[in-house]
């Protein structure tokens, strides 16, 4: 008998064999047992996941003699020559191929025959988003009202590219990408009933490779027994499809943690001697990043990971030396060097770089374990420090009160917005406080409004009136219409402290004096600059290096 590639001697048959397709295969059959069946379907997803074979399997249930709910019967003669593609009313038609408008109108001229044998004319166009724009404008008044007996099924994985008008008249079927466990237990099975052992992860490596399409996985399935025939390894499966073991990507991540640029050069060049592509080795080396991450964020990780248990305990031993930051670091470092490698003549000295780079991201801390140190070490007990030990951090002490009175003015703070309304009294004496509230109380309505009114200087407070002020001209233009387009919100902040509804008015108001100028001149400016240097020295350790 001639021999079949895998990808055809088992294509599915039946709508239970479609791999990862569940939900659409109960959808189809549902719609076959309440002869509930649509003109036009659209069939999308990635490559190789059974968009094409579930439209045959579709066909045939439509056109089968024994009229099944649930699925074709495989037996009869239409199921047999839709099989073997042979049936004059199931037609399949290559959309790369058949682009112009010229081959639309051959097909609505034959959509107007009866079919020969069956129930219903299907057409099966594949890669249906390659037809040019006219044809699909050709297309809509046939695909709107066709024939009662003809059913169109569409396949493509671009959907995107396809006109709304086209998808406003299909439904739309989304397939979804092959789980690795699922296509694992699909692989398992085919080895299973073609004699066929293999050895270690053998099977997880073809299905990882896949990257979700059955059919990838069937071909590197073929092309690994070709290699290592029926009896087949780990080491073999490897080799051909050009990915590195995962002891070897551990001791790369070990170089790279121990800062190890020597070790590092010298994987990445014997990886590469020995045939492994370097983009794999790339987005393998992010999955194990990836599962660092889990075993040091999570107790449990094997559901998650999928793993052997000595392989995880390993991982974990690894992410237990770095904080969870230098790994996410270490992620993005490697992401960004995957995506560098793609358009690269030099992909073996951008993986270096990138891998030397993330030595660095290695001994980074987060802001959290830093926190979690420093108190850790001022609530312990610092009387008798052991060689290595973190060095205490002062306690801070309070501001002397005669340095904060003589650098000018104190700066009034709001209260918060509670107890409202203020009271008579307190209108007419605590005007800038009543300001204060207005801007915290438009901050938590829209923060950007109160960072405009921060700009704003009081003036004065009545009962009937605020008054508020810019210190120039250059503000007042900048900022007024800010305001005046907001002016409900502040009004209603207004009412709300004051307890009435009141005005809000401008004035021109003087620039207050700044710092600089209410600082000490002459001979009490150095005075003033020792006091300021000691309040600093009250705050963080130091020794002052000069009096100058």
């Amino acid at each position: 008998m001639t021999y079949q590639i895998s990808a055809r001697k088992w294509r599915p048959q039946t709508f239970e064999e479609v791999v990862g397709q569940e939900q659409i295969a109960r959808t189809l059959q549902n719609a076959l047992s309440a002869n509930r069946i649509a003109h036009a379907y659209l069939f999308c997803g990635m490559r190789g996941v059974g968009k094409t074979t579930m439209a045959r399997i579709f066909a045939k249930a439509l056109n089968c003699l024994n009229e099944p709910t649930k699925g074709p019967c495989n037996n009869c003669d239409m199921c047999h020559d839709i099989t073997k593609g042979s049936s004059p009313d199931v037609i399949e038609i290559d959309g790369a191929s058949n682009t112009s408008v010229d081959d639309v109108r051959e097909l609505r001229q034959n959509v107007r025959y009866a079919p020969a044998r069956g129930k219903y004319k299907v057409y099966i166009v594949d890669e249906v988003h390659m037809l040019s724009k006219s044809a699909f404008n050709a297309f809509l008044k046939t695909l709107e009202e066709p024939p009662p007996h003809t059913v169109f099924i569409f396949a493509t994985t671009e959907p995107h590219k396809i006109p709304e008008t086209i998808h406003s008249r299909c439904q739309t079927f989304v397939f979804k990408g092959c789980s690795k466990v699922d296509i694992a237990a699909q692989l398992n099975k085919i080895a299973k009933e073609d004699g066929i052992t293999f050895e270690g992860q053998g099977i997880d490596i073809i299905a990882n490779g896949a990257g979700g399409s059955m059919r990838d996985a069937l071909v590197f399935f073929d092309q690994v027994v070709s290699y290592a025939g029926k009896n087949v390894s780990e080491e073999k499966v490897r080799e051909v499809l050009g990915v590195a073991g995962m002891a070897r990507i551990s001791a790369i991540i070990d170089s790279v943690i121990t800062g190890d640029v020597k070790g590092i050069v010298s994987h990445v060049r014997e990886v590469e001697q020995e045939g492994v592509d370097l983009k794999n080795l790339s987005q393998d080396i992010l999955h194990y990043l990836r599962n660092m991450t889990i075993c040091k964020l999570t107790s449990e990780p094997g559901d998650l990971i999928g793993l052997d248990a000595d392989l995880i305990e390993s991982i974990k031993g690894q992410a237990s030396g770095l904080d969870e930051t230098a790994i996410q670091f270490m992620f993005q470092i490697m992401l960004k060097t995957d995506f560098d490698m793609k358009p690269s003549t030099l992909p073996t000295l951008v993986l270096e770089m990138g891998l030397i780079k993330m030595t660095q991201a290695a001994s980074m801390v987060g802001i959290a374990s830093i926190i979690e140190k420093m108190e850790s070490v001022s609530g312990g007990d610092n009387g008798g420090g052991s060689v290595g030990a973190a060095v205490p951090v002062p306690k801070r002490e309070a501001k002397p009160a005669a340095i904060k009175e003589d650098r000018g003015a104190k700066k009034s703070v709001a209260p918060p917005l509670d107890n409202l309304p203020m009271t008579s009294n307190q209108i007419t004496n605590d005007g800038e406080t009543v300001w204060l509230r207005v801007q915290e109380g438009v901050s938590n309505i829209r923060p950007r409004l109160g960072g405009v009114l921060e700009h704003a200087i009081f003036h004065s407070l009545t009962v009937d009136s605020l008054v508020i002020g810019f210190a120039n001209d250059k503000e007042v233009a900048f900022y007024r219409g800010e305001i005046d387009s907001n002016m409900e919100i502040i009004d209603k902040v207004l009412s709300e402290v004051l307890g009435r509804k009141v005005t809000l008015a401008f004035k021109d108001v003087a620039l207050p004096k700044t710092k600089k100028q209410n600082a000490p001149q002459g001979e009490e400016s150095g005075k003033w600059k020792k006091e300021i240097v000691g309040e600093v020295l009250n705050h963080f350790p130091g020794v002052v290096a000069s009096d100058s």
